[in-house]
């Protein structure tokens, strides 16, 4: 399973509920932006998910969780459904809790 998420202003949030095929609500991802940080909670964690952070190249730190790729330009990124590659960060959680805290530009 793999989360994306885009653009997440100062002091908003993400919410995203995932149903199983029967329309049951299963599980739920929240992502906040606090400052320099990104903060996602989950009440479950499913295997193989990821978080994908659209155009962010890098973090400063990870709690929570570790990266998995960053820049295609060094043949990092993501896969996108189109096969091509694209510039965004891949946390793989390992907790509930995962905090992000994105490197001052």
């Amino acid at each position: 399973m793999e989360l994306r998420l885009y653009s997440l202003g100062e002091g908003k949030e993400a919410l995203c509920r995932i149903p199983d095929t029967g329309g049951n609500i299963v599980m739920t991802v929240r992502a906040r932006r606090e400052g320099n940080k990104i903060v996602f909670e989950t009440d479950k964690l499913a295997r193989g998910m990821k978080y994908v952070l659209e155009n962010i190249s890098e973090a400063e730190r990870v709690s929570g969780g570790e990266t998995a790729g960053c820049d295609p330009a060094k043949g990092k990124g993501f896969e996108a459904a189109d096969g091509e590659r694209r510039k965004g960060l891949v946390i793989l959680p390992g907790e509930k809790r995962v905090t992000v805290t994105l490197k001052s530009s």
